[in-house]
């Protein structure tokens, strides 16, 4: 079986560090009509037209155009983006003191695992994705969206009396409680906010900075607590995050789990598995390969070492490197609606399979009675009005076709070399062909 599972180490896709956007000089949330104009003003100026003593003329131009074809187009921009919210997901800061980057400013895209309390007292898993460049604070059950708030709505946040707990308080609707999958990201959530409320947060809202390509991508098999719920997953391994997702493109974000190895840790249990084990739950996934288990396993350690240099906050974890899943955090509801939204996603993909097979059969059976037409010249043998009746009447038509000859059935046809060649045209119809 082909592996299906890819490592980027080492291999940056671009020359620059900056982005599209940067190349126009526009910021992230550039308007089309402010793209139109950078360019028009780039191309006039760095065209190799009007700067024929630059040798770099054609190259600087290259890449304006090449910004202006990506960022002119809705669906590409719009990719784009994507693309690049995802490296900042998977690269970004663990606690408060690396919240601002070497450029003094914090990232534009943040994404958060935590616990909300709803309005039946049960606690629920949901991704909080910050938005610091369009303002917004999203509350995702997996990948579906919940609510959505401008930070406009949002009137104060505050670190709760747990450790992992954090309120935010809203200007016209009820708080909303929260704890921390991951308790040394609680006060960097709060720091986040409190600085865009405040402005007194410096941020990144450009593409001055282009975060590296994941370090390793692949499709595994999930291992669940429930039997037979099993369903395939991509999984992103990134600089400081674990990125889980139904689709390749990570359009479909689950669920996050930060590299902090005070709090994560890997095992491999079997040839074919491994497992990553965070505070509250544990993550098993299955390879196809046993030696895509083993680069996933060293790439997964080899990242949780490398981020034992930064300094994150004190956390007593106990248990070992096989904790099993905590039976008091299952939620069985969750579990079997995710198992449903699997097996309905399975059911569309095959009702698309199905309906493809469908046109295409309908296509065969025109064209097929399109040639007979052609070929019965003479009218001996009329084409019929389905393959179904044409191979249920095969030896009828040898006897027709072959007036004197003994009477054969479908299945000694092959044993008639020199069968007339109608005779061949119509066995070489049967449904086999055809479905």
């Amino acid at each position: 079986m082909a592996s299906h599972n890819e490592s980027h180490t080492g291999a940056p896709d671009h020359k620059d560090d900056y982005g599209y956007y940067m190349t126009l000089g526009l910021p992230l949330n550039g308007t089309d009509e402010d793209i139109k104009k950078a360019y028009k003003r780039l191309a006039l100026r760095f065209h190799p037209d009007k700067n024929q003593s630059d040798p770099d003329a054609t190259t600087k131009f290259q890449k304006i155009v090449t910004a202006y074809a990506v960022l002119n187009d809705a669906k590409a921009r719009g990719n784009y983006l994507h693309v690049l919210r995802m490296r900042y997901y998977a690269s970004q800061p663990h606690d408060e003191s690396t919240l601002l980057g070497e450029d003094g400013l914090a990232a534009p895209f943040y994404i958060f695992s935590v616990v909300k309390r709803n309005i039946r007292n049960q606690m629920q898993e949901r991704l909080i994705k910050l938005d610091l460049v369009e303002k917004t604070f999203q509350n995702w059950n997996k990948d579906d969206l919940k609510t959505s708030f401008n930070f406009s709505d949002i009137e104060s946040i505050a670190a709760g009396s747990g450790e992992e707990d954090f309120v935010v308080q809203f200007k016209s609707r009820s708080p909303y409680p929260y704890k921390c999958m991951f308790p040394s990201q609680r006060d960097l959530i709060v720091r986040i906010v409190h600085g865009v409320l405040t402005n007194s947060l410096p941020i990144r809202v450009d593409d001055s900075f282009v975060p590296a390509k994941s370090i390793r991508k692949g499709i595994v098999q999930k291992k669940c607590k429930t039997p037979g719920l099993g369903a395939g997953r991509w999984v992103t391994l990134g600089e400081r995050e674990l990125l889980i997702s139904r689709d390749r493109s990570v359009f479909q974000l689950v669920n996050i789990v930060p590299m902090i190895p005070a709090l994560v840790q890997v095992s491999r249990e079997e040839p074919m598995f491994f497992s990553v084990h965070s505070p509250r739950k544990k993550f098993s996934f299955r390879l196809f390969e046993e030696e895509d288990c083993s680069a996933w396993f060293e790439d997964v350690t080899k990242v949780l070492r490398r981020n034992q240099t930064e300094p994150t906050s004190e956390v007593s974890v106990h248990g070992d490197s096989t904790v099993p899943y905590d039976d008091d955090d299952v939620n069985e509801v969750e579990l079997l609606e995710e198992a449903l939204q699997d097996v309905e996603r399975t059911i569309h993909d095959l009702d698309l399979q199905l309906q493809a097979a469908e046109e295409r059969r309908e296509a065969i059976v025109s064209r097929l009675e399109k040639a007979r037409q052609e070929e019965d010249h003479d009218g001996a043998l009329s084409p019929s009005s389905s393959p179904r009746r044409t191979a249920s009447r095969l030896s009828e038509y040898v006897v027709e076709a072959e007036d004197g000859t003994t009477l054969v059935n479908a299945e000694n046809v092959r044993k008639y070399e020199r069968t007339s060649q109608r005779i061949s045209m119509i066995y070489s119809t049967t449904p086999q062909d055809i479905v």
